[in-house]
């Protein structure tokens, strides 16, 4: 029953430039007597042929997709979401080339989401490894604001939306029309197919069970005396937080987020760059260029990186 489970499972990882680390990945996947996905993919951008090379060379038995383009993290996620439901999946396990892949912890996944009806969703509780191991809170709405908690909650949560990093996704809803907006091309792309599960029906669900170590990239800091942490992300990220925010915003009619609550995440970024970041003048700019192209309704990759 636990082999029938997993080979129904697609395990979707994204590479751009990570041919190392997605070789890593897939030699663990690959290795022993693991249980076994139903399919493996790899959607590349621009690859070099490592990847490719090294399946070929290892006997790996893998999908791989080399786009010509850079596709983006939206575009990538969408791509490889949309391959594994044509390829007649029942779910799509995505995972970052740097994330972590248990099958154990797949399947637990895969049993939570068989729970109740029409769950479109099942996310991990992300546990951030540069933030001194504190846990994602529950994103019970579409706020654009992530925080960090100490709580340590067991069951499962509904949630609105979550990381796309370690998610399992229903195919039938991808099949359903959902999609992971490839026109954001870098970042809230798992806040926008959030929205679109919900508006359609699906469930979503955050398992406080199954963990998953998270290497996000944050910082520590000092607010109100005491230590916070912040992203620690290249400026050019500046350019698509509000750009991407200010789409969604305008493409949802204010369902996934506000238009005012864009404006007023204009005000904690700037905020947080005058006073915790590097580049600040770059940042500032990138930032309120994003901020106009979004209004003028200006998508897919930018002019940065």
């Amino acid at each position: 029953m636990t082999e029938a489970l997993l080979e129904r499972v697609a395990l979707a990882i994204s590479a751009f430039h990570s041919d190392d680390a997605v070789i890593r990945l897939l030699g663990k996947v690959f290795t022993g007597d693991h249980l076994r996905f139903g399919a493996v993919i790899v959607v590349d951008s621009l690859g070099r042929g490592h990847i490719h090379d090294a399946a070929k060379a290892n006997r790996w038995d893998i999908n791989y997709v080399n786009a010509g383009t850079n596709l983006g993290s939206a575009g990538n996620l969408d791509l490889r979401l949309k391959t594994a439901a044509r390829l007649g999946f029942d779910w799509c396990f995505a995972v970052n080339h740097d994330g972590e892949v248990d099958a154990d912890k797949v399947l637990e996944l895969v049993r939570l989401g068989q729970s109740r009806p029409k769950v479109g969703a099942v996310y991990p509780q992300l546990v951030f490894s540069h933030a001194d191991g504190r846990r994602d809170s529950p994103r019970r709405s579409f706020s654009s604001f992530g925080l960090l908690d100490g709580r340590r909650d067991s069951g499962a949560t509904e949630v609105a939306w979550s990381s796309s990093n370690c998610a399992l996704y229903n195919l039938d809803a991808i099949r359903d029309g959902v999609s992971a907006w490839p026109q954001l091309w870098m970042g809230y792309e798992d806040l926008a197919i959030g929205w679109e599960l919900q508006r359609r029906g699906w469930t979503q669900l955050l398992s406080h069970d199954v963990k998953v170590v998270d290497s996000y990239e944050f910082r520590p800091i000092r607010l109100l005396g005491r230590e916070a942490h912040i992203a620690s992300k290249p400026s050019w990220y500046s350019y698509y937080q509000l750009r991407n925010l200010w789409l969604i915003a305008d493409q949802s009619r204010g369902g996934a987020t506000t238009k005012a609550g864009v404006l007023h995440r204009l005000a904690v970024d700037v905020g947080l760059i005058l006073l915790y970041r590097n580049e600040k003048a770059k940042r500032l700019r990138l930032l309120f260029k994003g901020l106009r192209d979004g209004m003028r309704g200006v998508s897919g990759k930018g002019p940065v990186p």
